[in-house]
């Protein structure tokens, strides 16, 4: 059937899609709230702030990648995309994961093999989870490529207007001096490039203690980054667990 992922996962993905489509108005919201989903209060949205703006660069989605109808060319694109780390070892890769019954949500950003870190937000939205990856990703000092699937986070970007939560983290770092290029994945693509940061992002526990502190208290500067990637991911799971 041309099926790569569980059925469990499609579903997953494809409520999560709805809701974020349904969130962003007025009238989606009242159905959310008739239906019995909890909601979160709409993210207040600021702008980015001025020295972000000059080093971030966005790219226009490409055309005809509708899911279940193009899924050879989100493939395609996938796979395009895995292959760019082979030139450019400063390829990172964002995702979330949201857990049910619970207002956490894991984040974590990888090298398309492996993980770099993660971290968990209190949130129930979806695209704020994404833009926080993002942006985390964003601040790490080797990152030139940023390559996310959500095509809300990246529509944020482009547009340069983005939650405050996002806008807080980011202030609280200086951008390195050169471009990061933001780039859109297709979701759901067995390739390295998608499956790494999906399968931690699930995997990633998540305990009541790992929410209630802010940002900056639970990332520490990144000028002190362990060489060893395995010794990243651990110290940063040790960090938020404190």
């Amino acid at each position: 059937m041309g099926a790569y992922n569980t059925v469990e996962e499609l579903i997953e993905a494809h409520l999560s899609n709805q809701r974020i489509r349904l969130s962003h108005t007025e009238y989606g919201r009242a159905i959310l709230r008739k239906i019995g989903c909890q909601i979160e209060p709409v993210p207040v949205k600021v702008a980015l702030s001025e020295d972000w703006k000059t080093i971030i660069r966005t790219k226009p989605f490409p055309w005809n990648m509708t899911p279940g109808k193009d899924d050879d060319r989100r493939t395609a694109r996938a796979k395009a995309m895995a292959r760019k780390p082979e030139a450019n070892p400063r390829v990172m890769y964002a995702d979330v994961s949201l857990r049910k019954h619970s207002d956490r949500a894991a984040v974590v950003v990888t090298f398309i093999d492996r993980l770099i870190f993660s971290v968990s937000m209190r949130t129930k939205d979806p695209a704020t989870a994404e833009e926080v990856a993002v942006a985390l990703a964003i601040i790490h000092p080797s990152v030139e490529t940023m390559v996310t699937d959500s095509k809300t986070a990246n529509r944020s970007f482009c547009g340069e207007v983005i939650s405050s939560v996002t806008r807080a983290i980011q202030s609280k770092y200086k951008p390195q001096g050169r471009a990061v290029e933001l780039v859109w994945f297709p979701a759901h693509s067995q390739v390295a490039g998608n499956t790494t940061p999906d399968y931690h992002a699930r995997e990633m526990p998540i305990g009541p203690s790992m929410s209630r502190k802010s940002y900056h208290t639970r990332l520490p500067a990144f000028g002190t980054l362990p060489r060893s990637t395995e010794r990243e991911g651990s110290y940063y799971q040790n960090r938020t667990s404190t």
